[in-house]
C-alpha cells in the first residue's frame, strides 16, 4: 500500500518515505520529542540505527508541514506504537512479591518491574546482613 501524507494528517501506519517536500511530523507520540522532525525520502546509512530513521514516519504521528508519499511497512499492533501499547498492556508476568507486599506486576512496565527486583533483591540483602550480625553478635 502506498500512504499520500500531507499537512494536518495523522500517520496511518509505519511509512517508509520514498518522496518527501520538505516533510516535518510531530513524533511526540512516539519519542515524547516536542520539536518537529524534518523527514527525507532519502534512506541514511544502516551503520547507525537511530530510534527514528530520517526516511521512516510513524503511525500516530502527525504532519506539521511538507507533503509525501510512502510504502506502508506496518500495520496494527506491528507498528513502533503497537510494540509500545504491546509492551504497557502485557498481563502474563507474574509477580515477584511472595505475599509480602502489594503485587502491582499486571499493570508495570519492564522497567517498573525490573526495579521491583531490585528493591526485593536488596531487601532481601539487607536482611540477610541483618541475620548474619544478630548471628555473630551472639
Amino acid at each position: 500500500d502506498v500512504a499520500l501524507l500531507g499537512v494536518g494528517d495523522i500517520v496511518p501506519a509505519d511509512v517508509r518515505l520514498f518522496q518527501a517536500h520538505d516533510l516535518k511530523v510531530d513524533e511526540m507520540p512516539l519519542t515524547g520529542e516536542s520539536d518537529d522532525v524534518s523527514k527525507t525520502a532519502r534512506p541514511r546509512h544502516r551503520d547507525a540505527a537511530p530510534l527514528t530513521p530520517e526516511d521512516m514516519v510513524f503511525s500516530g504521528c502527525s504532519v506539521t508541514s511538507g507533503i509525501a508519499r510512502g510504502v506502508v511497512v506496518a500495520t496494527g499492533m506491528r507498528t513502533r506504537v503497537g510494540h509500545i501499547a504491546a509492551l504497557l498492556s502485557d498481563q502474563d508476568r507474574p509477580g515477584h512479591c511472595w505475599g509480602l507486599c502489594p503485587d502491582a506486576s499486571a499493570n508495570s512496565t519492564p522497567m517498573q518491574a525490573s526495579l521491583q527486583r531490585l528493591g526485593m533483591l536488596i531487601g532481601a540483602f539487607a536482611v540477610a546482613v541483618c541475620a548474619l550480625v544478630f548471628v555473630v553478635g551472639l
